[in-house]
């Protein structure tokens, strides 16, 4: 199974975002992307999932819930590549505002293993793709924290990304 990622289209789609990475914090991206989109995005925590985040789209909100027992680079990373589906188009299914509690509960309780190998070529693609866009926020953000370390301005950005060196991030 061979998953494609459009990178050309990933980046565009960033850049489509006209956001300046040097004001980045988690939550004022979030607040951007939410009036590019014209849509509230509600950011749900939660203990101990078995899988690390998930997104879903109500005919109100997009929700995204994340595993708050993960490590802290590892809850940020998810987030992004939970929005990337959003930014991207992925998220076409919408469930009702009636549904939400269940499906949150679903969520908390489904076992699922930290694997790909039971989605389909379509659902993988995808996800390359979410993957690929939140290696690239994080490259943004990174190029920034460094610009401000070698130029020692203040406002620095408090943590530093590690190099990825997954498949889909080389050229």
């Amino acid at each position: 199974m061979i998953a494609t990622v459009n990178k050309k289209k990933i980046k565009q789609a960033i850049q489509n975002l006209n956001y300046d990475w040097s004001k980045y914090t988690f939550d004022h991206f979030v607040t951007h992307v939410e009036s590019l989109r014209k849509r509230e995005m509600v950011i749900v925590p939660m203990q101990r999932l078995k899988v690390p985040a998930v997104c879903v789209a109500t005919e109100i909100s997009d929700y995204i819930v994340y595993d708050a027992s993960d490590i802290v680079m590892s809850q940020h990373h998810h987030k992004l590549h939970e929005i990337g589906h959003f930014v991207l188009g992925h998220v076409q299914e919408v469930i009702s505002c009636d549904d939400l509690e269940d499906f949150l509960q679903e969520i908390k309780a489904k076992s699922l293993f930290r694997g790909y190998s039971h989605i389909y070529e379509y659902d993988l693609s995808i996800e390359h793709e979410a993957e690929y866009f939140a290696y690239q926020v994080e490259d943004d953000i990174a190029k920034v924290y460094r610009l401000n370390q070698l130029t020692e301005m203040s406002d620095l950005i408090n943590w530093q990304i590690p190099p990825f060196y997954g498949d889909f991030a080389k050229e």
